[in-house]
């Protein structure tokens, strides 16, 4: 019997059962009735002064090859899930039931006591092991390789080897099989993680019916033929003889990528219920900061992975396989050699490190849900018992709240609890309770890359000409019924790019455009992050790219608004490639191009240099303001405006003159009404009509603007 003999490997059933599914009294009857003594039996030979002839010795393993294959015990026994997971033939089998034996009943340490002629060797020894598994004593050196480093048993880890005491050498053949704790555990049917990556990874079992899950019927059971089979998918390697002709990376590697909240957790806990296997969560974060033995670890994970026959789950994988290193190569190694599933998940596909391409067997993205993908998640996560009030309009919610399910989750959450609050005795959900609530979500986690800006000024503080006053009313009106035109309408369904708004306002510096984007964001109930250029652009390599994708996918997943401000200093016309800047720069502008035409979202940029953007970004402007310098009259309204009611404004103050006398931008005039009241406060606490002027002729002069006689 060779461990390389296809004859032993075929004859091993790979029968799927999970561990913790078989009773404790199914795993005893099997050691005890069908194990245990037909062991002692055949150690009975081994005794001194005992015989048997090789044609009966070689019977006994005929029938031990049928023992470890198969049972009638009703369901498989945990000692052969065991060793189905570890692919173990049947010789590593019968060795791995002698080396459990004395830690399951004393008196195989009687037995090997006396086998071993040493009351120090209590446990067998490599050479009775042996002498069992190869009735022919000249050919046992041949199966000496089943006790080297880099076989099945020492490889997984389920047996070790110890030097004897007393009078025995050294030698490999007098070593002792040792079985740690975690392998007798696993014997019986009840695993636990050993202590070593117990930090690093949880056991959990998925609690989500698939139906919960809503996504594209063909990607989800394109998984599920992946997975569903993949105990007979692994017996068809070695039966059919891949396992030679494809020696590594046999495993099955699936990517789960998209924005948080998308349902990638959710379809892994979801597979895992489907499945009845757990999920073994790494902790990826924890793991990628660790300063433990690395390669110990590491092993460790994947050998827990096959112990528990779990679904390896490598959640937000970004920070263990973003970069190219010791960490990165030991996990890439482990990787090619697991048979098992692997679920890689995370927010940022564009930095998984190149290496990740070729082992990667399934894609899979997770998209913002559409319309009617959302309509299905507020009806999943609003089940019949919910206490709806009447005039709950659930289509409604799923075309106003552009959420992924996550976002839905919380929103449903917060409702009830806000219910619960108003009347705990008998709690209503409404439709202006779950309005609310699902406004509470939107916020981002773009801090970044960008600051979040808010205002207290509403669209009546905003002073515009008519014309430009009517464009921002027709920008608020589509950004607000957006969502319900593309899904209601089904205009979305006609659209492939171009889903978004993208708003350009631009003009002198200090007239408002800045101003008027928080307004616009504060009067839909956004929230408007302005993108900070320092942050984004980067001196290395790619890492600009990587950001600029980054901003755009933790935009969409909370429906915030985004602005560029100057957006010149990012949109710049794409020059004649003369140097590796060049088309670095070039490069930026494709990206940023396309991600405004992929956004479903709502864009804002800002510029006072028009003529210096890309042709291509004017192009794919849908909505154009220009904001002139105010006249006169509107100067005027732009300094009634800013002075607070609460400003003890002196009689002497004649605002139209200085709107005459000064031609001010808003910004400008913003300036000199701050410089006139701190020296106001100074000097008597009124803010006079000299002191306005004084701030005003200072303006003047710090902005180099001409004063009119």
């Amino acid at each position: 019997m060779s461990s390389s003999s296809s004859s032993s490997s075929s004859s091993i059933r790979h029968k799927k059962t999970d561990l913790f599914g078989e009773s404790a009294e199914n795993n005893v009857r099997f050691l005890t009735v069908d194990i245990l003594p037909r062991l002692h039996t055949l150690l009975s030979t081994l005794l001194p002064g005992q015989s048997v002839s090789v044609q009966s010795h070689e019977a006994e393993l005929d029938l031990w090859a049928q023992w470890l294959v198969q049972t009638d015990n009703g369901g498989e026994p945990a000692l052969l899930t065991l060793a189905d997971r570890f692919n173990l033939d049947v010789v590593d089998r019968l060795i791995l039931c002698l080396a459990v034996a004395p830690y399951l009943s004393h008196s195989f340490v009687e037995t090997y006591r006396q086998i071993q002629q040493s009351l120090l060797t209590d446990r067998c020894s490599v050479a009775t092991a042996l002498a069992v598994i190869e009735p022919h004593e000249s050919r046992r050196l041949l199966q000496l390789g089943r006790f080297e480093p880099e076989s099945p048993l020492f490889r997984s880890a389920l047996l070790t080897l110890q030097p004897p005491g007393g009078s025995f050498g050294d030698a490999r053949i007098d070593q002792l099989l040792c079985v740690p704790q975690r392998t007798i555990d696993a014997v019986l049917g009840r695993p636990k993680l050993d202590d070593r990556v117990r930090p690093f990874c949880a056991v959990e079992w998925g609690d989500v019916p698939l139906h919960r899950v809503i996504l594209h019927p063909e990607r989800r059971d394109e998984v599920l033929a992946l997975v569903r089979h993949h105990t007979q998918y692994r017996q068809a390697l070695r039966k059919y003889g891949f396992d030679e002709a494809i020696p590594y990376g046999r495993g099955v590697v699936l990517l789960f990528s998209g924005p948080p909240g998308t349902g990638k957790t959710m379809f892994a806990r979801a597979l895992s219920h489907s499945l009845q296997r757990p999920l073994l969560r790494v902790l990826s974060d924890k793991l990628a900061q660790t300063e433990e033995t690395l390669e110990a670890v590491i092993q460790g994970i994947f050998h827990e992975a096959v112990l528990f026959d779990a679904l390896l789950f490598f959640d937000e994988c970004e920070a263990l396989f973003r970069t190219r290193g010791s960490r990165l190569g030991l996990l890439l190694a482990e990787l090619e050699r697991y048979e098992g599933i692997t679920i890689l998940s995370t927010n940022m596909p564009q930095t998984l490190d190149t290496a990740m391409d070729r082992r990667i067997v399934y894609r899979m993205d997770f998209d913002t849900p559409d319309a009617h993908e959302r309509l299905q998640i507020w009806e999943v996560h609003l089940p019949p018992e919910a206490p709806l009030a009447n005039d709950v309009d659930v289509q409604l919610l799923a075309n106003l709240f552009n959420f992924s399910g996550g976002l839905i989750k919380n929103a449903v959450l917060v409702a009830l609890n806000q219910a619960i609050s108003a009347d705990p005795a008998n709690p209503i959900i409404d439709m202006a309770t779950l309005r609310k609530a699902s406004e509470s979500q939107l916020a981002s986690n773009l801090e970044d890359f960008a600051d979040r800006s808010k205002t207290k000024l509403s669209l009546d503080d905003l002073v515009l000409p008519i014309e430009e006053r009517e464009k921002i009313n027709e920008i608020i009106a589509a950004c607000r019924n957006k969502d319900f035109v593309q899904n209601k309408w089904g205009l979305g369904t006609r659209l492939v790019t171009g889903k978004g708004i993208s708003i350009l306002f631009d003009g002198p510096p200090g007239t408002g455009k800045t101003l008027c984007a928080e307004i616009i964001a504060r009067d839909l109930r956004r929230p408007l992050y302005r993108v900070n250029i320092p942050n984004v652009v980067s001196k290395w390599v790619g890492e600009t790219e990587k950001n600029i994708a980054e901003i755009f996918n933790r935009a969409k997943a909370t429906q915030a608004m985004l602005l560029f401000d100057e957006a010149d200093s990012l949109f710049a016309k794409r020059t004649e490639v003369k140097s590796s800047n060049d088309r670095y720069a070039n490069q930026e502008v494709n990206l940023l191009l396309q991600e405004i035409e992929r956004f479903e979202g709502i864009v804002l940029m800002t510029t006072n240099l028009f003529g210096g953007l890309d042709d291509a970004l004017k192009r794919r402007i849908q909505y154009r303001v220009t904001f002139p310098t105010p006249t006169a009259a509107e100067r005027e309204r732009i300094w009634r405006t800013l002075l607070p009611a609460e400003t003890p404004l002196a009689k002497d103050v004649d605002l139209a003159w200085l709107a005459k006398r000064f031609e001010f931008s808003g910004g400008n005039i913003k300036n000199a009404i701050v410089r006139a009241s701190y020296r106001a406060f100074a000097d008597n606490g009124e803010l006079t009509h000299e002191h306005l002027r004084t701030a005003a002729r200072l303006e003047c002069e710090a902005s180099g603007i001409l004063i009119q006689d």
